[in-house]
């Protein structure tokens, strides 16, 4: 695989192939999918804010993930994957990758997983901006996710509260 950003750094440049993360004998995948959070802080000045948001609105184009792709990120558009860059050595990972979206699972692969998930960037980005205290933020988080088991019907509890 050619790495864009340093290939004299690396002594395997042009040297490794890229194939799709393997599959189970059913056909289940092994990869997993996460996800991104964009925070813009509160206390940010407006115009700052509005600078922030329209960056935002930006990077999740095709022309923002196009180069956020060729300064070595991993685009989360498949348009940009299948784009002209799939063809370039330096990116030849990219067919791999698209093959490997295929089978892949949400990260945490339960029915209230996405809430779990938007509950925890929430309140992991408010301790990251200083909104909350770290044990605040992750003491919300676990009751909140307790409630969102509870209305799910699950048996849940939560442990001894972290010392705020």
């Amino acid at each position: 695989m050619n790495c864009p950003l340093y290939p004299k750094k690396s002594a395997v440049v042009g040297k490794l192939e890229v194939v799709p993360v393997p599959s189970a004998p059913n056909g289940k995948g092994g990869a997993v999918i996460g996800n991104w959070n964009y925070a813009i802080p509160k206390a940010a000045n407006p115009a700052r804010k509005k600078a922030a948001l329209a960056f935002a609105k930006w990077f999740l184009t095709y022309e923002g993930q196009y180069a956020y792709a060729k300064a070595g990120g991993i685009p989360n558009r498949t348009d940009v994957l299948a784009s002209d860059l799939a063809k370039d050595p330096a990116y030849h990972w990219m067919p791999a990758y698209v093959e490997t979206l295929k089978g892949a699972k949400q990260e945490l692969g339960y029915l209230e997983g996405p809430q779990v998930e938007a509950v925890l960037g929430l309140r992991l980005n408010q301790a990251m901006i200083g909104e909350l205290s770290s044990a605040k933020a992750l003491n919300l988080a676990a009751g909140d996710i307790k409630a969102i088991f509870e209305k799910s019907g699950r048996k849940t509890a939560l442990g001894t509260p972290l010392p705020e």
